[in-house]
């Protein structure tokens, strides 16, 4: 039996690399991978990274107050307090309006591309494997948990 969570790729290397990668394409390609942006866009960019910023500091900060290691250690305590009583992943949840965020300050359609098969990653890899983690260390009541606290939001 596994006392942690295996992936291949932990989720901050992963939007790290989608930014890295994303950031580099539209430096070299600006005239086919940019749109036109304002004002408007430029306070929903701040806005994605404020609360991106927020949620994922909230659910980190959520997981240390109960001596939760969130770097994929095993886990001793179920934490459903703080970010985790309104979402199952407030971590990635914060990444996600982070990544939004930066994208948009750059105006890149590929944010449109790149943002979808990160998601796809995180939710067929790894809240999959963490969700049978965590079922089989904590079972019913985590069960109970995943049907009355949504996903993301």
């Amino acid at each position: 039996m596994q006392d942690r969570v295996h992936v291949l790729a932990r989720p901050p290397f992963v939007y790290a690399l989608g930014l890295v990668f994303t950031i580099w394409l539209t430096k070299v390609y600006p005239d086919y991978l940019r749109f036109e942006g304002d004002y408007f866009l430029f306070i929903i960019s701040t806005l994605s990274l404020i609360f991106g910023l927020s949620t994922a500091s909230w659910g980190w900060q959520s997981l240390t107050d109960r001596n939760v290691d969130p770097n994929f250690k095993p886990v001793g305590t179920f934490v459903v307090r703080g970010a985790y009583k309104y979402s199952r992943n407030p971590i990635y949840l914060g990444f996600t309006f982070l990544y939004i965020g930066i994208l948009l300050f750059y105006k890149t359609f590929l944010l449109f591309i790149t943002l979808p098969i990160i998601l796809i990653y995180i939710r067929t890899i790894v809240i999959r494997k963490e969700e049978r983690y965590l079922e089989r260390v904590f079972g019913d009541s985590y069960i109970k948990y995943k049907k009355s606290v949504n996903r993301w939001m």
